[in-house]
This record gives C-alpha cells, sequence and structure tokens, in this order.
C-alpha cells in the first residue's frame, strides 16, 4: 500500500473522530440552528462561553485540515481508475475544505474581536456580528457552489448546481 494512502486512511478516522468531537462541542455552547443569525443570542451566548467558542472554532479548523490528507489520499487511490470529472470532485474538495478552515480561523479571530468590541458598544457589537457572520456565510456559500460545479449531476443542470436564495 502506498504511504499517501496509508496516510490518508489514519487522516480519515482523525477527521471523524474531531467531527463526532465538534458536533458534541456545538450542543455543549446551547445555540440552536438560528442562533448565529441573532446577533442579541449569539453575544449573550458567545460572551459567556468565549472558551468554548473558541476551541469549537479550532477543533473546526483542525478536522478541516485532517480531511485535507484524507481526500489526497482517497484521489491518490483512484488516480488510474476515476474519469476526469470524479477526480475534479475530489480535487475541487480540496477548495470547499480551505474554505471551511478559513471560515474557523475568521470566526475565532473575529469572534474574539467582536466580544472585546461587545463590551464597550453593544450596538456596534451587533453589528460587527452581523457582518463577520454574513462574510462567513458568503465564503461558504461561494466554495460550496464552485465544489459543486464539477458534480456530474449538475454539470447538466442549467444552473450549474448553484441556487442563490
Amino acid at each position: 500500500m502506498d504511504r499517501v494512502q496509508r496516510n490518508g486512511g489514519t487522516a480519515g478516522i482523525v477527521t471523524g473522530l474531531l467531527l463526532a468531537l465538534l458536533f458534541a462541542m456545538i450542543f455543549m455552547l446551547g445555540q440552536d440552528a438560528m442562533t448565529p443569525g441573532d446577533p442579541a443570542k449569539v453575544l449573550s451566548v458567545v460572551t459567556q462561553k468565549w472558551g468554548l467558542f473558541a476551541a469549537v472554532n479550532f477543533v473546526g479548523l483542525l478536522a478541516s485540515g485532517a480531511a485535507i490528507p484524507f481526500v489526497v489520499g482517497i484521489a491518490t487511490r483512484l488516480r488510474d481508475a476515476a474519469p476526469t470529472r470524479a477526480r475534479t470532485v475530489l480535487y475541487s474538495t480540496l477548495i470547499g475544505l480551505g474554505a471551511y478552515a478559513l471560515g474557523s480561523i475568521m470566526m475565532w479571530q473575529g469572534g474574539h474581536q467582536v466580544v472585546e468590541y461587545a463590551v464597550k458598544d453593544q450596538a456596534g457589537a451587533t453589528t460587527a456580528w452581523l457582518a463577520l457572520f454574513a462574510v462567513n456565510t458568503a465564503l461558504i456559500n461561494f466554495c460550496t457552489c464552485i465544489t459543486s460545479l464539477s458534480t456530474p449531476q449538475n454539470l447538466a443542470s442549467p444552473n450549474y448546481g448553484c441556487v442563490f436564495t
């Protein structure tokens, strides 16, 4: 077995464990699906549980980083047997993983700045959180669209897999 494939398999196991930890930590924050869009609610949660919020973003960064060797290992394994579009999907997944890693860093560092700003000016922190959340959402949606462009079922669709609502 090739070294890249073996390390990719190990990275897949590590990624799975990190994602399970991330899933549990998100629930420990006490947020529901609507919390990130409500600045008053999210600022109270983030200021009270800042350490956990930072840890969630750090674990998200680690999970995204550990998934990269996993995807590269799969792409290496399927390099010769896979058609071009299948390889394109695997390699474009790296763009999405990079976006999630960048989003985790942005929420980790930007969230810290917003929490510090919330002490001085609550209204300004609300606006800053909405801007941070909007930029993070736009980044992830853009990279999801780029990644979905290469999937075979979306190549035939008239909107190329990207639906902006």
